[in-house]
């Protein structure tokens, strides 16, 4: 059956995707420009941002949102503190 997903999250709604809206592009192109705001690295400082990110996404995360996230890890919870992405589980009903 045909149709638009607008929302779509795992069971315990860790992950939740939900549709923001369209916009019309007017001449039918659209330009990728590269980023701005982008900072330059090497592969050695990357890998050691990306494993400082693993060892606290909760800290992370609300450093790079300035606190607007409102992410806690919080002992005995429901989600467990992972070490690699939280892959969306498949759960049939």
């Amino acid at each position: 059956m045909p149709g638009l997903i607008i929302e779509a999250y795992d069971i315990n709604k860790e992950i939740v995707f939900k549709f923001a809206g369209f916009h019309t592009i007017k001449d039918g192109t659209e330009v990728i420009e590269v980023p701005t705001k982008g900072i330059r690295t090497t592969v050695k400082e990357y890998e050691e941002m990306k494993n400082a990110f693993r060892q606290d996404m909760a800290g992370s995360i609300n450093a790079m949102t300035e606190g607007r996230a409102g992410i806690v890890n919080t002992p005995g919870s429901k989600a467990p503190n992972r070490t690699t992405t939280n892959h969306i589980e498949l759960y049939i009903r």
